[in-house]
């Protein structure tokens, strides 16, 4: 061979060894920076392969669903568990490196597990990364992995596999629905031992409050309203049953409650069965989500359901805004705002004087009134309109709240307007009713609740 060709050759082993060596440095990570290159906010994808067992798991619209790869189901899958499993993916860093000079001998991929590796994790962050599972490394808590198809290995933590490779159920989302009391717009409650139903609805007008529509017509607490449904929504599934057992044996078939929660916007509602107790769970119940596959093991329902329709509606009276009042009327005894002025007018039948009230000490008067609370209800009928002292012999209490509209307000109708007339009756076994213009129903209030109205405004200041 000529002196060219020689030359020619030692040229060209150069440049492959020049290559191998850079080839392989591009492909391994340095020590201390992260492994996988992945921004947890921008995955769309991940899948957990776990010999034969594959757990597919996909965003959409911002939400996370899982697929068994078994029985095909969907179902949403545990937000907290994922977003760990993303950060800890993306903070992985390589303990150690062997490279593919440092396999040899009996270390192989094949002995580290890497040849054909039976765990795997998969990510799609706009790139799609595989990261391969060997066995555990040589110092504690560690294991052996590497990238793709790469021949470089890495020695790295191996709290990334207790958070991957576990049961499937442990990635379905743990809590019975994702609903927020806020986005409801309808809540119906049939109970199996009961004949009525309890239906909640939005008022479509102004703040949108919870209105009480069965078994009888009236405003709800909103407070009271959103406390019974948050821990109803949010319940947590204490486990899955396993798929394909039968509903009749989990009494699904008669169920003791059926619950149907519209949300806002929504084109059909999410209905909750509610089966037998549990045999092996404490206040346990059987339960089937409309919208998730299989049935579930929730417990604390039992007190949930238990609430009464007492226990959700306004307890107040109609409440009227202070500074709409421009009157108030209470037996023979009549309040006026002075004009131009926070201060009252109190005018007494046949009397001369016109003592004023501040304002202050008025408004601190309204409020008490504005804030009594029933403790329970009645009908208005003939028999309990006497039995409270409430008809016209009885002379009931009156209060007229009544609002004088000048001649620029907007309204159709000019001058004085009735807002609100309460009557309240005499005691009787420390109670006393009270009974909003002709309304159908007496609220029951604590006799001493209404004390308040036996020495203010009847007792006036001196001028």
């Amino acid at each position: 061979m000529s002196w060219r060709g020689t030359l020619l050759l030692l040229v060209l082993a150069a440049l492959a060894v020049g290559y191998l060596f850079f080839s392989e440095r591009s492909r391994t990570h340095p020590s201390q920076e992260p492994l996988l290159g992945i921004d947890p906010s921008l995955a769309s994808e991940i899948r957990v392969q776990e010999g034969s067992s594959l757990i597919s798991l996909l965003k959409k619209n911002g939400l996370w669903i899982i697929q068994n790869s078994q029985s095909g189901n969907l179902d949403r899958a545990n937000p907290q568990l994922l977003n760990s499993l993303l950060e800890t993916a993306a903070e992985i860093a390589p303990l150690d490196i062997l490279r593919s000079g440092d396999l040899k001998g009996n270390v192989t991929l094949d002995s580290l597990g890497l040849k054909k590796a039976n765990r795997s994790l998969t990510f799609r962050a706009n790139k799609k990364e595989t990261l391969l599972i060997g066995v555990e490394g040589a110092a504690p808590e560690t294991l052996y992995a590497r990238l793709d198809s790469g021949k470089t290995v890495y020695l790295i933590s191996s709290k990334i596999s207790s958070l991957a490779f576990r049961p499937v159920q442990d990635y379905r989302d743990p809590r019975l629905t994702i609903l927020s009391s806020g986005h409801l717009d309808e809540v119906t409650l049939t109970k199996k031992a009961e004949l009525q139903q309890l239906r909640l609805k939005r008022d479509q007008k102004g703040e949108r409050g919870w209105l009480l529509e069965t078994p009888v017509s009236a405003k709800g607490d909103d407070e009271a309203v959103n406390a019974w449904l948050n821990p109803l929504l949010s319940a947590p599934i204490i486990r899955w049953i396993p798929e394909g057992s039968d509903a009749t044996a989990c009494g699904l078939d008669t169920p003791s409650a059926i619950l149907t929660l519209h949300e806002e916007g929504a084109t059909s509602p999410i209905i909750l069965t509610l089966g037998s107790p549990t045999p092996d769970t404490p206040g346990g119940l059987f339960v089937k989500c409309s919208d998730r596959p299989g049935i579930a093991v929730v417990t604390g329902l039992t007190t949930i359901l238990a609430t009464t329709p007492l226990s959700l509606r306004s307890k107040k009276i109609k409440q009227i805004e202070y500074d709409t009042v421009d009157r108030i009327e209470i037996a023979e005894t009549s309040f006026e705002r002075k004009a131009s002025s926070d201060e009252w007018i109190a005018r007494q039948k046949e009397a001369t004087n016109t003592p004023l009230i501040p304002s202050d000490q008025m408004k601190q008067w309204y409020d008490q009134l504005q804030g009594l609370s029933a403790v329970s209800f009645e009908a208005a009928t003939p028999e309990h309109l006497i039995g409270r002292n409430l008809t016209p012999t009885n002379h009931p209490l009156t209060i007229r709240l009544i609002a004088r509209l000048s001649e620029n307000t907007a309204q159709e109708e000019k001058g004085e307007t009735l807002l609100a007339e309460y009557s309240i009756g005499m005691e009787t076994k420390n109670e006393v009713a009270l009974r909003e213009g002709d309304a159908p129903e007496l609220l029951i209030l604590p006799a001493s609740s209404v004390e308040f109205l036996k020495t203010f405004p009847t007792q006036l200041p001196r001028q």
